[in-house]
């Protein structure tokens, strides 16, 4: 099976090759709570991200929080650009489903 990202093909992000995935990537900014001013935005947050990679492009990750098995779904997907990543660690998918 491949990987297909059509909204309408019921293979959509399955993967048989799936990876966990820790990425730590430089977010444009940082807000630590109600931005009153330029001076609240904190340049250049490391942020650390993992879960299950679903795709890895010449460009972006994304990765998933939730995968449901058994409609081969995915949910809370977050798509990284490369070029923010600092470090990358995968790990195979540590079960059979």
């Amino acid at each position: 099976m491949t990987s297909c990202f059509d909204r309408k093909c019921s293979n959509r992000y399955c993967n048989p090759n799936k990876e966990i995935i820790f990425l730590f990537w430089k977010d444009a900014s940082y807000q630590t709570g109600s931005c009153l001013d330029v001076s609240d935005l904190k340049p250049e947050i490391v942020i650390v991200t993992s879960g299950i990679l679903i795709q890895e492009t010449e460009t972006h990750y994304s990765i998933a929080l939730d995968h449901y098995p058994d409609q081969c779904t995915w949910r809370q997907v977050e798509h990284i650009p490369k070029i923010n990543v600092v470090r990358v660690y995968k790990a195979p998918w540590p079960f059979e489903e």
